[in-house]
């Protein structure tokens, strides 16, 4: 078993002991996700006892290392995040030397979040920040951030074979509404990016057309991409660098991982959200200037950082000639856990899948 598999109890323990402000939100009886003040951040799902199913660093295993952990003011404390796009705008003052200028702004991440319990099952994370966009000048940018987190229905429940389908199958679902507002107009592109952590070992399924339009923005994904028909998979390693992007035209809003546990029971994760093809997603990688239009990124890992996947969508984009001042973006996560046969037919269902 890798040693970050981090459960609920150990989460909240870290948490607590760090100070970090923090709240357990129940999805269902049986599952539980932890919203983090710092960053953020959403830990889990944890189902019944299990391991969290987004990524977490291994230093939530031990208090000492997870004090100096925090303490180095790292931003990679996993889980799933919302930061601001374009990156290429917000975090990389000089793209001709990509890495080596890599800035992400603190007021992003760890940010300055309040965290409000606004009922039983549903919690708020607010921020108003001020960055600078990197373009042909530097310049700032006044952005408020409101995020709203709530469980939502199994997506499956009115299917007339919905019983069987959920035969020995855990289900839980939540989505966040994010509102990415400017405070001022001017010609800056901004819009919210949804960052879910995974652990590696698993499959990304995207469903798309045949001819999917493919961005590599690092090193290319080589190998680890493969094409059928209706989808596109994506084997997620930790350990071989690259992050790709599909093209809004070609895909359809919807997204997911397969995987196995480390308590040894399939899960899948669906992402659901607007994908939006008139919207402009600003995103373009450090060589291909006004190559943009990706609505859906993966970014794999080569252990540098830990060695996970994320599974990342954008909000649409607002200011300049979006025609908006401000968006709301819906970003549900549909989790279920079970038998392999049983997971491989909710993935038919629900991504395309054969």
């Amino acid at each position: 078993m890798a040693d970050n598999m981090v459960t609920l109890t150990e989460t909240v323990a870290r948490l607590t002991e760090a100070g970090l402000s923090h709240e357990c939100l129940d999805l269902t009886p049986r599952c539980t996700i932890v919203i983090c003040q710092r960053g953020g951040r959403i830990f889990g799902p944890f189902f019944n006892g299990a391991p969290s199913l987004n990524w977490m660093p291994s230093a939530f295993k031990d208090r000492e290392l997870f004090a100096r952990f925090i303490e180095s003011g790292h931003w990679n404390i996993g889980g799933e995040r919302i930061w601001i796009g374009p990156e290429i705008q917000y975090m990389i003052p000089n793209r001709a030397n990509y890495w080596g200028s890599y800035d992400l702004p603190k007021e992003m991440d760890p940010g300055d979040y309040s965290l409000t319990r606004t009922g039983q099952y549903t919690c708020r994370l607010f921020q108003q920040i001020e960055i600078e966009a990197y373009r042909s000048l530097a310049e700032r940018k006044n952005l408020n951030i409101d995020i709203k987190i709530a469980p939502v229905k199994n997506p499956l429940r009115f299917l007339s074979e919905f019983e069987n389908l959920m035969q020995g199958v855990e289900y839980a679902g939540y989505r966040q509404e994010v509102t990415l507002m400017e405070s001022q107009s001017d010609d800056i592109l901004s819009e919210s990016w949804n960052l879910f952590q995974i652990n590696p070992g698993g499959q990304l399924i995207v469903p798309s057309v045949p001819d999917v339009e493919v961005s590599d923005y690092y090193e290319p994904v080589g190998p680890h991409l493969s094409r059928s028909l209706n989808v596109t998979r994506v084997s997620v390693t930790g350990s071989h660098r690259f992050k790709i992007g599909f093209k809004a035209p070609h895909v359809f809003g919807r997204l997911g991982y397969i995987n196995t546990g480390a308590d040894g029971v399939d899960y899948l994760l669906v992402r659901n959200f607007l994908n939006d093809p008139s919207s402009i997603y600003a995103e373009e990688s450090d060589v291909a200037i006004g190559r943009i239009g990706d609505s859906i990124h993966t970014y794999n890992d080569d252990g540098g950082l830990g060695g996970f996947g994320e599974l990342e969508v954008r909000g649409r984009t607002i200011g300049g000639d979006s025609g908006r001042s401000e968006s709301t973006d819906e970003f549900e996560m549909w989790c279920f856990r079970g038998e392999h046969r049983a997971i491989t037919k909710l993935s038919q269902y629900l991504l395309g899948t054969h």
